[in-house]
């Protein structure tokens, strides 16, 4: 087992992040995407830096790391 330390919400970390992977192990055909973020609002109003927030992390995160590994 092993873990690669990366922030889905930052696309050049994923980039880096997929190389890395790509290097190590040149057979993986598993991806677990398994990061979140839930912050606490204020009656249901979110500021917009917790919109973009869980934007980035929880809905493009995941679909910039697996895009990003796709064609492997």
């Amino acid at each position: 087992m092993d873990a690669i330390e990366l922030n889905v919400a930052d696309p050049a970390s994923i980039e880096e992040a997929a190389k890395t992977l790509i290097t190590r192990y040149p057979s993986l055909n598993v991806l677990v995407n398994n990061a979140g973020v839930m912050p606490f609002d204020n009656a249901g109003v979110l500021l917009t830096t917790s919109s973009r927030s869980i934007i980035d992390t929880n809905l493009l995160g995941p679909i910039r790391l697996s895009s990003a590994l796709i064609e492997h």
